[in-house]
C-alpha cells in the first residue's frame, strides 16, 4: 500500500509530521513549494493499494483523472468550490491577493489564526507569487465530483464544526454529491484539524482502510484459496519443494508446542507431525475449506491425531493466542497486510528460546514475467513482494537474532498459459492489486513469453525466489543461569 499526502494552500509538507501509517509500504508526502523546495511524485506502478489524503485546497491540486484507481480518498476540510456564487468569499480572496503583494507574512499569520494554528510555520522564504497564483485558482476552480466518484472506490470526508475557513456546509455538499462517501464531523475542530486532531483523524483513516481496503482483500484471499482447496495439493509442486526446505530449517530442537499458520492442505503439517509425534500442534488457516482439506489429508495419511488441533484463524489476528516453542508458516506471510506488526505479534507469542520460522516469496520471483511486461510496456499484475534487502532491514529493526536462507526454485510448464493456470489453481494468483490486463494485452504477454522463454525441451521455465527466516526469542532463563 502507498499513501499520498497533499497539503493545502499556505502550508507545506511539515503539517504531516505526526501522520504515519506503519502498514503502508510508502508515504508520498508532496510539497507545493510555497516556502522552499517543490516535491512532487506519484504512485509506483506496482502499488497494490493506493490511498490519497488531502487537506483543503490540496484536493484541487491533484489530477485524479490521470491517476490509477484509488482505493480510498480522504478529504480533510475540503470543498467542491470555495467562492462560486459567494461574493463575500470572492472578495476575501481578492483582498488576500492584494495584501500578499505588500506583506505576505501578515496575510499568512492572519490565515493561520483563522485556521486555529497561529504557530504552525516559521516563515523564512515565501514564494508569494505561487501563493497568489493558487489563490486565483482557488477563486474560480470547481471540483469535478464525477471524476472522484469514478476513480475513487471510497471517499472519507473529515471536517471541523468550528472551521472558520471552509464551512461545514461545504463538507455536507461533498458528502451529498459523492455517493460513495462517508462523513465525520469533529465538534471541537477548526480548519487545521489535521494538526490539532491528528490522532483522531489518523484513527478514522486507519479504520476506513481496514474496512474498505483490508477486509475485502482478506475476504478475497479466503474465497480464492477455499475455491481451489481440493486441487491445491495436485498443482502445488513449487510449494512442496518450499515446504521441504522450510522444515529442514527447523533444526534438531524438539518443540513441545507448535503453531502452524496458513496450513493449506498440509504440505508443512505432514512434515511436522512426522518429525514431532509427541508435540502438540495447532494447525490453522484463514480458509475454512483449506483447514478441512488439511484435516482430511492428515487423517488419511497418518490416522488419528490426538495432539493435533485444526482451527480457522487469521495469522494476523493471533495476538491473544497461547505461547509456543515453535511458530511456523510456509509461503503465507506474503499475504499479510501488516507484515511488520504481525511479525512482532507472533514473536511475542514465543516461549523463551522459541523460534518463529517462515518462508516468503521475494520480489525477484517470476523474472520472465516481469521482464516481458517491461518490454511490452504493460502493467505487471503480479502481487507486490518484499525484497531481500527490505526483509533484512525489517528483521534488524525488530531486534531479535535471525537467520536467513534464500533459494531459487525452478519450474517448467507446457506453456506460459499453463503457468498462469497453475498460479490460479493454487490460489497464488489471487490479485491484491486493482490493475488488470485487457484480453489483448494478456495475449501479447503470452505470445512474448512463448517467443522468448521456451527452453530446449519446449517448456516455459520460470523461477520462484524463496526466503526462509528463523527468528529466535531470547532465553532469559538460560542467560540468567549463565550469568550466575
Amino acid at each position: 500500500m502507498e499513501i499520498l499526502l497533499q497539503h493545502g494552500w499556505g502550508f507545506d509538507n511539515t503539517v504531516w509530521q505526526q501522520w504515519h501509517f506503519p502498514f503502508a509500504h510508502k508515504h508520498l508526502v508532496l510539497n507545493r513549494g510555497y516556502f522552499g523546495h517543490v516535491h512532487d511524485e506519484t504512485f509506483t506502478p506496482t502499488a497494490s493499494h493506493r490511498v490519497i489524503i488531502t487537506h483543503s485546497f490540496g484536493l484541487h491540486l491533484l489530477k485524479l483523472s490521470e491517476m490509477p484507481s484509488i482505493d480510498l480518498l480522504v478529504i480533510i476540510a475540503g470543498f467542491r468550490a470555495f467562492s462560486q456564487g459567494n461574493e463575500k468569499a470572492s472578495g476575501r480572496i481578492q483582498q488576500m491577493i492584494d495584501d500578499l503583494s505588500v506583506d505576505p507574512q501578515k496575510v499568512l499569520q492572519h490565515f493561520y489564526q483563522r485556521c486555529g494554528c497561529p504557530d504552525v510555520l516559521t516563515l523564512q522564504s515565501v514564494n508569494h507569487s505561487l501563493l497568489i497564483h493558487d489563490l486565483h485558482t482557488l477563486k474560480d476552480h470547481v471540483l469535478d465530483v464525477a471524476t472522484i466518484h469514478n476513480c475513487c472506490q471510497r471517499v472519507l470526508i473529515l471536517h471541523g464544526k468550528q472551521d472558520l475557513v471552509v464551512s461545514r456546509e461545504k463538507a455536507l455538499e461533498l458528502h451529498t454529491l459523492i455517493p460513495n462517501s462517508f462523513l465525520h464531523i469533529y465538534d471541537d475542530a477548526g480548519h487545521a484539524l489535521l494538526l490539532s486532531h491528528a490522532e483522531a483523524c489518523m484513527k478514522a483513516v486507519t479504520n476506513a482502510i481496514e474496512e474498505e481496503v483490508f477486509r475485502p482483500v482478506k475476504n478475497t484471499i479466503k474465497k480464492n484459496f477455499s475455491a481451489h482447496a481440493t486441487q491445491y495439493t495436485q498443482h502445488a509442486t513449487m510449494h512442496r519443494q518450499a515446504a521441504t526446505t522450510l522444515c529442514d530449517f527447523i533444526g534438531n530442537t524438539v518443540p513441545q508446542s507448535i503453531l502452524e499458520i496458513g496450513c493449506g492442505t498440509g504440505l508443512v503439517t505432514d512434515s511436522l507431525i512426522r518429525k514431532f509425534p509427541q508435540s502438540t500442534i495447532d494447525v490453522t488457516d484463514i480458509s475454512p475449506t483449506m483447514v478441512e482439506e488439511c484435516r482430511k489429508q492428515m487423517n488419511s495419511s497418518q490416522g488419528t491425531l490426538p495432539k493435533v488441533n485444526f482451527s480457522i484463524r487469521d495469522g494476523e489476528q493471533c495476538k491473544n493466542s497461547p505461547h509456543y516453542d515453535l511458530i511456523i508458516s510456509g509461503l503465507t506471510f506474503q499475504w499479510f497486510l501488516h507484515l511488520s506488526q504481525s511479525l512482532q505479534d507472533l514473536i511475542g507469542l514465543l516461549r523463551p528460546g522459541g523460534s518463529l520460522i517462515f518462508s516468503i516469496l521475494l520480489n525477484t520471483s517470476f523474472p520472465e514475467w516481469q521482464q516481458a511486461c517491461a518490454t511490452l510496456k504493460i502493467p505487471y499484475t503480479g502481487n507486490s513482494l518484499p525484497s531481500l534487502n527490505s526483509m533484512q532491514n525489517l528483521l534488524t529493526s525488530i531486534g531479535k537474532p535471525y537467520t536467513l536462507k534464500a533459494s531459487t526454485i525452478h519450474q517448467s510448464y507446457p506453456s506460459s498459459l499453463h503457468f498462469f493456470r497453475h498460479m490460479k489453481k493454487t490460489g497464488t494468483s489471487t490479485p491484491l492489486k486493482t490493475i488488470q490486463l485487457t484480453t489483448k494485452d494478456f495475449c501479447r504477454l503470452l505470445a512474448h513469453l512463448e517467443q522468448q522463454h521456451i527452453n530446449s525441451e519446449g517448456l516455459f521455465s520460470t523461477s520462484f525466489d524463496v526466503l526462509c527466516v528463523k527468528v529466535k526469542e531470547f532465553d532469559k532463563r538460560a542467560q540468567e543461569s549463565h550469568d550466575m
